[in-house]
């Protein structure tokens, strides 16, 4: 079911979302490609074009799952749970645990094109495994009661947690996009509830839409 809201027209980054953005994912912290390690690049540049990605190109499946961690009441589920859900459809989007999405009968979640596994701390070597399973493209899925069968991968999967090191990866690990441990302000709940307000009742979502599908991923 496609979402209610249809691109306008080419817009800049707002700036409640880009100072939403700053205390979620600070503009100073770098990422670069491993093959690349002299270009450096925001981290918040990648997750915007990750989170475009899911906008423009649906039909193609993210191969990198993005792992946001930070203090308890920073925000992390925001983004996804009131910004995301309703720019992609809600239909298209699951909350849900690790255990859910690793378990045999997880069919459930090829239908969506986004899944948000909240509150994530399992260091288990076998957890980083089934996660790595979760970037494939084509996976033969259980259903109780069904016979097995063959499923293609649509959906982008995002982790947050309070934990600062919520799952085990390997060094050479490229599957898995962590961003740096965002820390709560005092004045973040009254920023948050003046965030609210604006998505809900002063076109903010629509303006955050239009930006998403203004920003070229061309190469990303």
């Amino acid at each position: 079911v496609p979402p209610k809201y249809d691109y306008l027209e080419p817009r800049e980054l707002p700036l409640l979302f880009k100072q939403y953005l700053d205390r979620l994912i600070p503009p100073d912290q770098m990422c670069w490609f491993r093959s690349m390690p002299e270009t450096l690049f925001p981290q918040q540049e990648y997750v915007l074009n990750w989170l475009a990605h899911r906008l423009q190109k649906p039909s193609e499946d993210p191969t990198v799952a993005i792992v946001l961690t930070g203090d308890q009441g920073t925000g992390k589920s925001f983004i996804f749970d009131e910004i995301m859900s309703p720019l992609i459809g809600e239909q298209n989007y699951m909350v849900t645990n690790l255990k859910a999405v690793t378990s045999n009968f997880n069919k459930s979640i090829f239908s969506k094109l986004l899944i948000h596994i909240e509150e994530v701390d399992d260091n288990r070597s076998k957890t980083l495994d089934r996660l790595k399973e979760l970037t494939k493209r084509v996976h033969h899925v259980d259903e109780k009661f069904i016979e097995k069968q063959q499923v293609t991968k649509y959906f982008g999967f995002v982790i947050t947690s309070n934990k600062r090191h919520p799952i085990r990866v390997e060094t050479t690990d490229r599957r898995h996009f962590f961003t740096s441990y965002s820390k709560v302000s005092t004045d973040t709940p009254d920023f948050m509830f003046k965030l609210f307000e604006w998505l809900k009742n002063e076109n903010g979502l629509q303006e955050i839409y239009d930006y998403l599908w203004t920003i070229d991923i061309t190469n990303f």
